[in-house]
């Protein structure tokens, strides 16, 4: 969880470094209150006292430390999450756009090729008629030469 190493305080990468934070000052602060409650006038000696005080220390030093450092540093890496997924629901965007223009491209494309095979297929039997045609009046003419 959180080791001190040299003074610095470091935890894993598996853990939220505020809810460990918060979880050490609660601790500090319930060793505090229970020191308290069990504190007498006549019995407080200066052990009893010695420790009261440096359990308060340990919360002051733990409330400024997660004012200056750690609530900032929290909030930094809350801003650069939804940064980053701004940026993921922009490129999810633009991929989704992407696909639908390809779609549509491809789409079109189709439409030009069934039209092309369509205007093919017209001419294609245009020519096969203007044949015929001239097959036709081919053989009348030969019927009529034929007959002359």
């Amino acid at each position: 969880l959180l080791r001190t190493h040299g003074g610095v305080m470091r935890m894993s990468n598996s853990t939220n470094f505020v809810d460990v934070f918060r979880a050490q000052v609660a601790d500090a602060l319930d060793n505090v209150r229970a020191l308290v409650k069990h504190l007498k006038p006549q019995s407080c000696d200066g052990a009893c006292l010695e420790a009261m005080g440096r359990q308060m220390l340990a919360v002051f030093a733990m409330c400024g430390m997660y004012i200056t450092n750690v609530h900032p540093a929290y909030h930094e890496k809350l801003a650069l999450q939804l940064q980053e997924d701004l940026i993921r629901e922009e490129e999810e965007k633009n991929l989704k756009a992407q696909a639908k223009k390809a779609k549509l491209a491809e789409k079109k494309k189709k439409q030009q090729e069934l039209k092309a095979q369509k205007k093919a297929e017209e001419e294609q039997q245009k020519k096969a008629a203007e044949e015929e045609e001239k097959r036709q009046q081919e053989e009348e003419r030969e019927a009529r030469r034929k007959k002359e």
